[in-house]
């Protein structure tokens, strides 16, 4: 059965991951930023798979850094 959703999606751009518990999956992961005195939504960045949150940390402030959202000496929390 694995190898009929693998053969499924070898024409789709997805992402096949193995997790123990699921067996084999596609997916994306979202990782959303929030402003957190206006609640407002800051970079909202869509990985395929997923990743682990620490491999994507440099991608986030590389990003907040990029849009001049954050900067030197600012307090992340």
């Amino acid at each position: 059965m694995e190898n009929t959703f693998q053969s499924k999606l070898l024409d789709k751009d997805y992402k096949i991951d193995y997790s123990t518990s699921k067996g084999y999956y596609a997916g994306f992961q979202m990782t959303i930023t929030i402003d957190h005195d206006s609640l407002k939504p800051l970079p909202i960045l869509i990985h395929p798979g997923s990743p682990h949150d620490t491999k994507m940390f440099d991608e986030i402030m590389f990003e907040l850094q990029r849009r001049r959202i954050l900067r030197k000496g600012q307090l992340i929390s």
